[in-house]
């Protein structure tokens, strides 16, 4: 960091997390200034040492809870107290900004609101579904290295043409499997994860199942200036991930 009388503090929420960990990757490679901390969403006493550190800018990743609300709109009243001003989330596609909807469109409100009155600089991200998940998210990349199935309740024509585009990148079979909703949940559960939130993902899927992704956009265009990278590209690019374990 180059001196500076003020310098910026930014915390970034989940820093090995897919945004988090390229946000993380912006900063100098020798930098001696970066902290990893620990940080739990579900326990507000490690939030103190974080604030302690007199940050100005967060990075926020939501907690994997079907209520998202409760958590960030209290870490960001008490972040306020402490001087932080500027605050970006990682929301996604599927939610838009309502106080009373699902998921990270709860905060995304909660932020408007608080921008809206000036009291706080804020910014949303909401990217459409990872095409590294397949390639690192276990429960995607295990059941295609081990099973050649790709699991969602997205139903046809959703995702079977990522499995077509597998099979031609590794050689083999790639099948997609199409679960129910409750199966989905089932299935996330058996990983660890929350019903209430296990639930949501599921619903998400039966959204997409239903047309609500059924869209496309300038806007990786409009503001990086580059065409966005099709799946096919990055396949190739990954198909290291995919090679079946001896």
């Amino acid at each position: 960091m180059s001196p500076n009388s003020n310098p910026q503090k930014v915390l970034i929420i989940g820093g090995t997390g897919k945004s988090s960990r390229a946000g993380a990757s912006t900063t100098e490679p020798n930098a001696d200034n970066i902290k990893p901390i620990a940080f739990d969403w579900f326990d507000d006493k490690t939030w103190i040492p974080v604030f302690d550190l007199g940050i100005t800018a967060v990075y926020i990743v939501g907690p994997q809870a079907a209520d998202m609300l409760t958590p960030t709109r209290s870490f960001i009243d008490q972040a306020r107290l402490k001087g932080t001003k500027r605050f970006v989330l990682q929301s996604g596609s599927p939610w838009e900004a309502n106080i009373n909807g699902d998921g990270a469109g709860r905060p995304h409100a909660y932020l408007k609101q608080l921008g809206d009155r000036g009291e706080v600089e804020w910014a949303v991200l909401r990217p459409t579904w990872f095409q590294q998940n397949f390639a690192e998210q276990p429960n995607h990349l295990n059941s295609i290295v081990d099973e050649s199935l790709i699991y969602s309740a997205t139903a046809d024509g959703r995702v079977p043409w990522i499995a077509n585009t597998l099979t031609g990148v590794t050689g083999r079979k790639i099948v997609h499997k199409n679960l129910s909703a409750h199966e989905l949940t089932e299935r996330w559960v058996g990983f660890g994860v929350p019903k209430d939130y296990g639930d949501m993902l599921s619903a998400m899927d039966t959204d997409i199942k239903n047309g609500s992704e059924d869209r496309t956009n300038r806007v990786v265009l409009a503001l990086t200036g580059k065409q966005p990278r099709r799946f096919c590209e990055f396949a190739l690019e990954s198909k290291d991930a995919w090679a079946t374990r001896v």
